[in-house]
């Protein structure tokens, strides 16, 4: 039951957050705004953002604590809601190395903190023996650690001075601009759970436990174009000329979904037996969900780095229109599908739902780049730069 005891914390990040981190990343990236600035004013604005979670989360405890907590006793609750500040602040000035693009450090911050937790829980759990007190004192202890990582990377940009005129007026700014993401993230968060939740509704308890492993593999496949749409958002911000906007994000575009395809073609055949070896026979038919959301998962690797690409051009707008229709595309396309073809059709439903998406993406992308199809797909001189290194390696390591 431990489990469920940050839910309702997490819950009021995701909707209290009002995406601010987007905002210093492209600010910074294009000398909008400084670091200090930005420093400052995360702290600020995370402070009120945490605030606000916090009391709407101790108001929900304080009316309806019992039905709320069920089986969790409150107080587990009512600790992870405390730590809402760290998690929010902390994303909040991690933007802000993104922003930098001091990609090492932002990776590093990334990867650091599951680290943390891992080992923590080793220390906690099977070393020490401290059960369900050790295992409620590694969020805390990492989240700590984790943030003092980031303030020392930060020592050159801080800025404790928060009540200026200065950060006031950067908020409001950015109000404006990260509104609209905050939206975004939102519905995009609710609708890769959608499937979920429909498939819950409509199926049996079992499938649905089958459905989400099927999906959660199939969407690790997500992991190249996560970690390229960090480096691309600031790097596109920082781009002045439109012209090179379209060429560098139609490259990586390409390339991501190039090689997103050729891993889900390997995956396409190998999946059934490795979902054996990892989960046993009960489970294969897991590979079936699996293979019905990889052209979706592939369709959406490219789309997502164009969304990057626009929301970096400051129209992030569009991002909103493809979002509100990628998730009536999933609702409507996941019933509808289960209605006729099944439980496997709720796989289908929710990767039509993303090919639509990143159809939608591309399309947008076109018209805010004032650019064609023949363009887009063409080879340029990023890809003559790529060819030429992989040229001189392969000349180098015969020599």
């Amino acid at each position: 039951m431990l489990a469920f005891a940050p839910f309702l914390a997490t819950l009021l990040k995701t909707f209290c957050n009002i995406g601010f981190s987007s905002g210093n990343v492209i600010f910074i990236a294009n000398g909008t705004i400084s670091p200090k600035i930005a420093f400052a004013t995360s702290l600020l604005a995370g402070g009120i953002v945490s605030a606000v979670a916090m009391t709407i989360g101790f108001l929900i405890l304080l009316i309806g604590g019992d039905s709320v907590c069920g089986n969790i006793a409150m107080h587990y609750v009512a600790y992870y809601i405390c730590l809402i500040p760290l998690g929010i602040i902390g994303e909040y000035l991690l933007s802000i190395i993104n922003g930098l693009q001091r990609f090492k450090q932002y990776a590093k911050a990334t990867i650091f903190l599951p680290f943390i937790d891992l080992f923590f829980a080793w220390l906690f759990l099977i070393v020490f023996k401290w059960g369900v007190k050790g295992a409620v004192a590694i969020p805390l202890i990492s989240g700590i650690l984790n943030f003092m990582l980031i303030i020392y990377w930060l020592r050159d940009e801080r800025d404790f001075h928060l009540f200026r005129a200065e950060n006031f007026g950067y908020i409001k700014k950015s109000l404006s601009f990260n509104i609209i993401c905050y939206f975004c993230d939102t519905i995009t968060s609710l609708n890769y759970k959608l499937g979920l939740y429909i498939v819950g509704f409509m199926t049996t308890l079992s499938f649905t436990g089958l459905y989400s492993m099927g999906v959660g593999l199939a969407e690790r496949i997500w992991l190249l174009s996560v970690g390229i749409s960090c480096v691309l958002l600031p790097k596109v911000a920082e781009l002045k000329d439109s012209q090179n906007n379209m060429l560098f994000s139609s490259f990586l575009a390409r390339w991501v979904g190039c090689f997103t395809f050729l891993a889900a073609l390997v995956l396409f055949f190998i999946i059934k037996p490795l979902v054996l070896l990892l989960y046993g026979p009960k489970f294969t038919d897991g590979s079936i969900i699996f293979k019905a959301m990889l052209p979706g998962v592939v369709a959406l690797s490219a789309g997502r780095i164009l969304s990057n690409s626009i929301a970096a051009q400051g129209k992030p707008v569009y991002n909103l229109y493809s979002t509100i229709l990628t998730l009536l595309s999933n609702i409507s396309g996941t019933f509808l599908l289960i209605k006729f073809h099944g439980n496997f059709g709720a796989a289908w439903g929710t990767s039509l739902s993303y090919v639509i998406s990143s159809c939608s993406i591309y399309f947008f992308f076109l018209h805010i780049t004032r650019t064609t199809h023949k363009s887009f797909w063409r080879f340029n001189e990023y890809d003559r730069q790529v060819f030429s290194f992989i040229r001189s390696r392969i000349y180098s390591s015969r020599t």
